[in-house]
């Protein structure tokens, strides 16, 4: 891994895509090269990448945007072919739990009789826990 630093429109791209370059015509088989760049931008590298190059394409040689190399490493890790509990499903869970300590509920007693309370409090929980 290598960082390739500084200000706006002195060069970092066009560093990067002639090493890439470089590194494919002289092995052209290998592990993948990774140019990662925000996600706004991953277009406009992956398409100087293929008319900058004489090569007339290449496998190895990956644009990335964060959100593209984080997908890639839930496929690869197995994280992305967990299943997750549907909207109805939390519902559900939350109900048999406040239905089981029904009696320890004190604030939320009377408001688990009322129509839309758990999809409420699963929408509550599950933004809760994306802004941990």
């Amino acid at each position: 891994m290598r960082f390739i630093l500084g200000r706006a429109g002195t060069g970092k791209t066009y560093i990067c895509l002639k090493e890439i370059q470089q590194v494919l015509t002289q092995a052209p088989e290998g592990s993948p090269l990774i140019l990662l760049v925000p996600e706004q931008a991953t277009f406009q590298n992956e398409l100087a990448l293929l008319t900058e190059s004489s090569m007339c394409g290449t496998i190895r040689a990956q644009v990335l945007s964060f959100r593209r190399l984080a997908w890639r490493v839930l496929q690869e890790t197995g994280g992305a072919t967990r299943k997750h509990i549907s909207e109805p499903g939390k519902c559900m869970i939350l109900r048999n739990i406040s239905e089981k300590r029904a009696s320890q509920l004190k604030v939320f007693q009377r408001a688990t009789k009322k129509e839309g309370f758990y999809a409420t409090l699963t929408r509550t929980l599950t933004e809760m826990k994306l802004n941990r």
